[in-house]
């Protein structure tokens, strides 16, 4: 590219402070080769807080150095992760132009050359938007005239238009999900009781090495000859000790899963958690556990803030296992971080990187992704039709990553935070929207929060985390439409809304299988013209009723329930159910005849359905014995 010249240089000071310790001291030079923000600036657990430059070619490193003190010095409430993506972006622009002259952006020609070579590197849209954006910001700091007045706009006419920016966080199909939970929570529960004797294990095996090392002996066999001998009260058949603490990353795998699992937190806030973050308050009648860490997301220049989220009490368990276990990691890193102000306060977080061989600087748990997928892989889980029905329905955009008889793809702890906000909506817990919960169907306690989260927020001064209150309302949006899709295309349909849908098929004739698709049924929710609350027996239309359906008897009095062909099979077990309870009950005692009524409505109701739908059974033809009080007296 053509170089512009007499281009003024960055006036650069060898041995300027940049970053500055909690006295004072200078912590980073100018010259160095990362520069070190952790004394300045407050990060979350999972943060970064250096800017490093090692590997950026030699040539470009002064000019990328300038630019970044100069946006630093301009906006020094920048966050350390904005300050690596404008350093990863401007490294970008100085390979693209050959230098670090950043007014050769300014020329036209050369900047024709620029967006050209953006487009043949075949960008993503994100990708893209960051590096229009970052010459904005070198036109704020007066090291360019050029102003891209509409980044967003360019930035598509620039990207690859098949390329993803990241693949959406997926949600787990409800029986897999469960399948991990309940593993999860049979871990913590087992190991629990010896939360301070694994720590005590540990300790003993990594004193011994240390002994082993000092006396000069070869440890390339220190696990067989020496390790597999040391004794420790951990009475689990599963818990194998050794220096790399697999077992103990397992456990530790289990306690995040129920940490992501009942709360929906982010990794960095769970990271921050340890047993003191469990706290319950009164709310009404009822107890609401709650778990207080820390949120970075949307704060000004990353700095944490105190934040609750609803929880199961099952997390207090999961983080005093792992705050416990992992005391003798904190003996370790104490006195060798005992300086290091961040660290040491990170040294409270339940969960410590438990492999003492392999730590560098942190002392949190990295690799998760990692943790969980041998977690998850080792269950063995495999996808059935049903799985893979409802991975690709709840998870459009990756349809076709999960088959039958296939495990799940690699997990992300975001991938937990969906799968909860989905979870919450399917289940009734969360009706941000459209959809109600139902008291007699779910955890009261768990109804009480989602149902009504913001007055509860005023009553124990706490919300939901913005973020995932946009995600359950996405996941709510999604499953109704997915609900709707099903009942307006469903060949037969029962309930009095149910037969006003089949009337209007034929009244407005039709064609196709398709009555309504996707596109138009999400368009109708999101205008708020459509919405249903979903019950054991049906749905129903009317969401704003004050009554609670449940029954199958409700299709009788009800005009706004609606019966799909699945919903009516699933009620034949309960049937069959019913028919045995009552020919148990059936024995002759006046006092019964009512109840036997009652349940024989209840059949009826259900029959009534089954038939509605063509689905075979064998009618049910109750006789009730039970005699009247009359007739009692007589014989007496």
């Amino acid at each position: 590219m053509n170089r512009i010249e007499q281009i003024p240089a960055i006036e650069i000071v060898a041995e300027q402070v940049v970053t500055s310790d909690k006295n004072g001291n200078p912590l980073s030079y100018y010259s160095d080769g990362s520069w070190d923000f952790s004394q300045e600036r407050d990060v979350g657990f999972n943060q970064p807080d250096k800017v490093g430059f090692e590997h950026i070619k030699s040539e470009y490193v002064e000019g990328i150095k300038g630019a970044l003190q100069k946006v630093y010095n301009n906006d020094n409430l920048i966050s350390v992760s904005m300050l690596i993506a404008i350093r990863t972006n401007l490294t970008r622009l100085a390979t693209m132009i050959g230098s670090t002259d950043w007014r050769i952006i300014d020329n036209e020609k050369d900047f024709r050359d620029i967006k050209r070579l953006i487009k043949e590197k075949s960008y993503s849209l994100s990708t893209v938007q960051g590096l229009l954006t970052t010459i904005n910001i070198l036109h704020d700091i007066k090291l360019l005239v050029r102003v891209i007045s509409n980044p967003k706009a360019l930035a598509k006419k620039l990207c690859c238009p098949g390329k993803k920016d990241q693949k959406q966080a997926i949600c787990i199909p409800e029986r897999m999900y469960q399948e991990i939970l309940r593993e999860a929570e049979s871990i913590v529960t087992k190991y629990h009781p010896f939360r301070k004797r694994i720590s005590e294990a540990y300790e003993v095996y990594h004193d011994t090495l240390h002994r082993h090392k000092l006396s000069g002996k070869n440890t390339k066999h220190f696990k067989r000859d020496v390790g597999d001998k040391i004794e420790h009260q951990v009475k689990v058949d599963d818990f194998i000790l050794e220096g790399q603490a697999l077992a103990g990353r397992q456990i530790q795998a289990a306690c995040l899963i129920l940490v992501f699992g009942y709360s929906g937190v982010r990794l960095g806030e769970a990271l921050s958690f340890n047993p003191k973050s469990y706290v319950e308050r009164a709310f009404g009648n009822f107890t609401v556990p709650l778990l207080v860490g820390q949120i970075t997301k949307t704060q000004v220049a990353g700095i944490p803030k105190k934040e609750a989220w609803v929880t199961h009490p099952l997390t207090k368990m999961a983080l005093e296992l792992a705050y416990e276990m992992s005391e003798y990691a904190r003996k370790y890193y104490r006195p060798k971080h005992e300086s290091e102000d961040k660290l040491i306060k990170k040294l409270e977080s339940s969960f410590l990187n438990l492999s003492l061989e392999n730590q560098k600087n942190g002392v949190i748990v990295t690799s998760l992704p990692d943790v969980f997928g041998r977690f998850i892989s080792r269950l063995g889980i495999a996808a059935t039709k049903e799985d893979v029905d409802e991975f690709d329905t709840l998870n459009p955009s990756r349809a076709g990553d999960l088959e039958v008889g296939e495990k799940l793809p690699k997990i992300s702890p975001h991938d937990f935070r969906r799968t909860f906000a989905v979870f919450l909506v399917r289940n009734k817990l969360g009706s941000l929207s459209t959809l109600k919960y139902q008291y007699k169907h779910m955890n009261v306690m768990m109804s009480a929060w989602y149902g009504n989260h913001a007055e509860a927020g005023r009553m124990i001064d706490i919300e939901i985390d913005q973020e995932l209150q946009t995600i359950i309302h996405e996941a709510n949006l999604d499953v109704t439409t997915e609900a709707l899709y099903q009942i307006y295309n469903s060949e037969t349909l029962s309930g009095g809304k149910g037969k006003r849908i089949l009337e209007e098929r034929e009244t407005h004739g039709y064609a196709g299988s398709i009555y309504f698709s996707k596109e138009e049924l999400k368009r109708e929710v999101k205008r708020g013209s459509v919405s249903i609350v979903e019950h054991p027996t049906g749905y129903c239309f009317k969401p704003d009723c004050m009554r609670i359906c449940s029954s199958d008897r409700s299709k009788a009095t009800c005009q706004y329930e609606v019966i799909t062909p699945e919903k009516a099979k699933s009620r034949i077990p309960y049937r069959d159910g019913l028919i045995a309870k009552f020919n148990a009950l059936n024995d002759d005692r006046f006092y019964m005849a009512n109840i036997l009524t009652d349940i024989a409505l209840k059949i009826e109701g259900i029959e009534r359905d089954l038939a509605e739908h063509h689905i075979s059974f064998t009618p049910f033809n109750p006789e009730i014995k039970a005699r009247t009080m009359l007739k009692e007296d007589d014989h007496e």
